[in-house]
């Protein structure tokens, strides 16, 4: 039985999980609901109400806003989350202020960390609102 024949009615589908395929290349900003997975290339500011996750095949150019942050591919940039995990195969260049940061033997990580706060997050949320770049846990003026 082909998947065409497949009712609507039979499965539900995944609407809260949003993948950019091997082959796909974003320039821009993204605000996600729900859990985004990149095997592709991004460049620009994510913003995620759940988890990002970065494949193997997956680089992300830029800062991440997201509750937590998986990273199997490249990234690089500023990025703030509950919790970080770079996985065996993962680099991440940048600043990291997360509450949790775990790296597997294998993965890699340059850059500086610090632990979220108060004040790190209040200042990102309004950085975030005025639309400027956020970069780690500060904002940079245009």
């Amino acid at each position: 039985m082909s998947d065409f024949n497949r009712s609507a009615q039979d499965e539900p589908l995944d609407t809260q999980t949003t993948s950019i395929g091997a082959d796909t290349t974003i320039q821009g900003d993204l605000d996600i609901k729900g859990q985004l997975n990149v095997y592709g290339v991004v460049e620009g500011q994510i913003r995620c109400d759940s988890e990002v996750f970065i494949g193997e095949t997956g680089r992300v150019t830029g800062d991440i806003l997201a509750m937590n942050i998986r990273v199997s591919g490249y990234m690089e940039g500023g990025l703030e989350c509950g919790e970080l995990t770079i996985e065996h195969s993962g680099k991440v260049t940048g600043e990291a202020a997360t509450d949790s940061f775990k790296i597997e033997e294998g993965g890699q990580f340059e850059g500086s960390s610090r632990r979220r706060t108060t004040d790190n997050v209040t200042q990102l949320k309004r950085s975030v609102k005025r639309g400027h770049v956020v970069s780690g846990v500060t904002s940079k003026a245009e």
